[in-house]
Formats: structure tokens, sequence, C-alpha cells
């Protein structure tokens, strides 16, 4: 993901020196961090089973000043849901839509925030305990000041891994590259969170954290995240044994 209007940005706002070399590297919405998180397990869909998720999460940019201190501070809150479908036993299909709200005034200034949509196949490559997939989204905004608006594609190949697996709680180790074909630009996403439930085929609260770091520059910067996500499951059906 390229700067976008980078020079635009620059001649009509203040922004720190440090701000703006994170600008240059990385950014495709200011300061902006990728969306990371996943509130998901390792576990796929039954044939037929739906799912909803809605989800809030922060995220963090730790990063050097002027003169070379570690500054960390909070650049977006993300609000976002995701509906899932189980195409057959093994494989789901699932499309997420995240809201990216600026919290540096810097940003604020250039953009009211940023459209997130992925479309996110998953298979099942051992049984509730390993799932891999691809994460083929978008992301647009519209620029204040130009009222231009841009979008980036992106691919993410991701992995999820699980133990334990229960009824009423899981833990889930996550990772994911993004890749944006139009910038040669390469993000890794690190994440664990867990499930916590009465039942997670029917429920579960997701809580979850995590880092991000473009490969490119990957000694300068870090983005932190958490978040939790609420996961309504119906139809649970009936898996065939894997």
């Amino acid at each position: 993901m390229k700067t976008i209007h980078l020079k635009e940005i620059i001649s009509n706002i203040r922004i720190p020196a440090w701000i703006i070399l994170t600008l240059w590297l990385v950014c495709s919405c200011v300061s902006l961090a990728p969306v990371n998180t996943s509130f998901d397990s390792a576990k796929t869909l039954n044939k037929g089973q739906v799912e909803f998720s809605g989800n809030y999460s922060p995220y963090y940019l730790n990063a050097e000043d002027d003169n070379g201190n570690k500054v960390t501070e909070k650049v977006n809150d993300n609000f976002g849901f995701r509906f899932g479908y189980g195409i057959i036993d093994r494989l789901d299909l699932k499309f997420r839509y995240e809201r990216m709200l600026p919290r540096l005034l810097e940003d604020k200034d250039v953009l009211d925030g940023v459209n997130y949509f992925a479309l996110s196949p998953r298979y099942g490559i051992v049984k509730n305990r390993l799932a891999g997939g691809l994460d083929l989204g978008l992301y647009t905004y519209t620029m204040k000041q130009s009222n231009t608006s841009e979008s980036y594609f992106f691919i993410s190949p991701k992995l999820a891994f699980t133990y334990p697996s229960g009824k009423k709680f899981d833990l889930t180790l996550s990772t994911k590259i993004d890749i944006f074909p139009s910038d040669q630009e390469t993000i890794w996403g690190l994440n664990l969170g867990c499930g916590i439930s009465s039942d997670l085929e029917k429920w579960a609260l997701r809580p979850e954290i995590g880092f991000l770091k473009d490969l490119s520059n990957f000694s300068y910067y870090t983005w932190f995240n958490g978040g939790i996500a609420l996961v309504l499951k119906f139809n649970p059906g009936k898996a065939k044994s894997q």
C-alpha cells in the first residue's frame, strides 16, 4: 500500500517527523494500521452452518521520534461485522467489513475513515486444529481536501492453529501475510486469541491481541492491536468424520 497523496497531506497540515516517515514507508491510510484481527479458531463451519459476528478493535503505533525515543500512540478504532457459511465440511466462506476510524488529529484532518472489505475461503487442514485460508480484499477511502477516492487490493494467505479445542474454551494462534500487488509491499501479522462460551457451537466471546510488522522495514515501527468479538452460530448441523 503506497503513501496516499503524501505531498498534498504534508503541504496542508503539520505532521510530526516520525509520522511523515511512517507515511512514506507504509501508509495506505495515513498512519492507520491495516486490519490484523481474526476473531476465529481453526475449526471450520459445518456444511450449512451460518455464523454472524460483530467486533471492536483498537490499534496502536510504536515508532521512534526525532530524538530516537520510542513513542506509542493510538492510531485507529475499528468496528466491524462478519458473515460466514459452511459450504461443505472442512470448507467455509466468510465476508467481513470493518470501518476504520482515525484517532490522531493529523489523520482526522485528512480523512474520516477507511472501509475494509474481505472475502475469505478457508479449509480445515487438520480437524479442529489447523486451518488455512486466503483473504481477498479491498481498502477504500476518500481524501477530505481533494475529495478523491482511492482503493487498494490485497491478498492475505493465513494459518490458524487451535489447541485446546473444547466445548467451552479454545486458544488460537494465527498468522497472515498481507500482500499488496500494486505496491510490492508485504506486512506480517500475528494474533493470539481465545473463545469463551457455555457452548462454542452456538456462541462465543473472542478476545484477541496481536501485532503487525512491515517486512521491508522490520525494525523501525510496530503496530499493536487488541479487540473483542461476539460470535453467533446457527444451524450447527453435523460434520462428517474428517
